[in-house]
């Protein structure tokens, strides 16, 4: 969350969400978080992590899933990731369900529907000035999108296209120049470079919390990021 502007509603619930957790595991509150700041303060704090009601984080979840917008359903999903990876069985699986059925919610049955859908809000935009906004709508759909995608019984499950959209969605927003494909086209229609630069600020911090890859082995001999080897990492953890 962007501490220079306004709460929106979601980021009041969100903030709420994260202060019930905090309060469990006796953490001082805040007035506004970034997402990602979340996250470290539950690893810092991982052996407290026992002490929070699955019930009442469940149920909260439940209502905020009924609220907030799909564009940061992602900000709620990676703390619910954090705490099923440092906790039990019980938030793991929660995590699991809910991805699944937020995905259909929302009507993104898969990696294109995203793309569409993000298409269109940005048709409709009339102003780039609320980078956080915008920086939302790319990260919160493409991820819903390829979460989408990913094997949680569906019948109708591909391993082939589950991978063609990992490698677009990857390889698109780590270099939109050299690589053409759906994605770096709409991260190509972004006219402005502190916007792309927000976006993938954002980009690289999920991809090192929520699918664990390590940036700084992820290297080209020039120095540069190896896009197509990040892709075949995110396959590893989420296909």
């Amino acid at each position: 969350m962007d501490n220079n502007r306004p709460m929106t509603p979601d980021d009041i619930e969100i903030t709420r969400f994260i202060n019930t957790i905090f309060n469990n595991m006796y953490i001082k509150n805040k007035e506004q978080y970034d997402i990602f700041d979340v996250c470290v303060t539950l690893h810092k704090h991982s052996q407290k992590i026992d002490c929070i009601n699955d019930m009442l984080i469940s149920n909260i979840v439940k209502n905020l899933f009924k609220t907030i917008k799909t564009e940061n359903i992602w900000k709620v999903f990676i703390i619910l990731y954090t705490l099923a990876e440092l906790s039990s069985d019980k938030i793991s699986l929660f995590y699991q369900y809910n991805i699944y059925n937020e995905c259909k919610k929302h009507n993104i049955y898969n990696w294109n529907d995203a793309k569409i859908i993000i298409q269109n809000k940005m048709n409709k935009l009339k102003s780039y000035n609320n980078v956080e906004d915008i920086s939302n709508i790319f990260i919160g759909y493409l991820f819903v999108g390829i979460e989408s995608m990913a094997y949680y019984g569906d019948k109708n499950f591909s391993l082939y296209e589950s991978e063609l959209a990992i490698y677009e969605w990857i390889t698109g927003f780590g270099n939109f120049v050299e690589y053409n494909n759906s994605v770096s086209v709409l991260f190509d229609s972004i006219e402005f470079h502190f916007l792309r630069d927000e976006i993938m600020n954002k980009f690289i911090l999920l991809l090192s919390i929520f699918y664990k890859v390590d940036f700084s082995n992820s290297k080209n001999t020039n120095g540069t990021y190896d896009w197509e080897y990040i892709s075949e990492v995110v396959c590893s953890e989420l296909l």
